[in-house]
C-alpha cells in the first residue's frame, strides 16, 4: 500500500478574530483574495497557546482537493516512547509549506519509509 504525502493540516496558523456571529461562529481577517470563507464554527477554531502574537498574513497552498502536499523539512526534537511492548523512537518534524506550529511528532520508522529521500539526521 503506498502512502500518500500529502497531509491535511488541523490548523493554518493565527488569525485575528473580528467578530462574534451568533453563538458559536466567529468572523477572521483572512486575505480579501482568500478562497475560503472567512465564518468559522468554533469547534474549527483553536486557541493560540503562546504569548507572542504572529498574525498569519497567507494561506498555505493547497491543490483542488484542499490537501497540502508537504515533506519533511527538519528533525527538531527526538524522543523514546512505548508503543505496545515495543519502543519507538518519534520525532518533532517541520514540514514544508506550512507554518511553525504546525510540528507534528511522527514515528521515526514511519518517517523514514514514507520519505526514503528525507535526510533523518538529529542534531541536538
Amino acid at each position: 500500500m503506498c502512502r500518500s504525502i500529502r497531509l491535511n493540516p488541523r490548523y493554518y496558523g493565527c488569525y485575528k478574530i473580528l467578530q462574534k456571529v451568533g453563538v458559536i461562529a466567529y468572523r477572521l481577517l483572512l486575505l480579501t483574495n482568500s478562497k475560503i470563507h472567512h465564518v468559522f464554527h468554533v469547534s474549527l477554531l483553536k486557541k493560540s497557546m503562546t504569548n507572542e502574537v504572529v498574525i498569519s498574513i497567507t494561506l498555505p497552498k493547497i491543490n483542488d482537493y484542499g490537501l497540502v502536499k508537504v515533506h519533511p523539512q527538519a528533525i527538531l526534537d527526538k524522543k523514546i516512547t512505548k508503543k505496545g511492548n515495543k519502543v519507538a523512537t518519534m520525532v518533532l518534524i517541520q514540514w514544508s509549506n506550512l507554518f511553525k506550529e504546525d510540528t507534528t511528532w511522527k514515528e521515526l520508522d514511519e518517517l523514514i519509509k514514507q520519505f526514503s529521500t528525507f535526510n533523518v539526521n538529529y542534531k541536538g
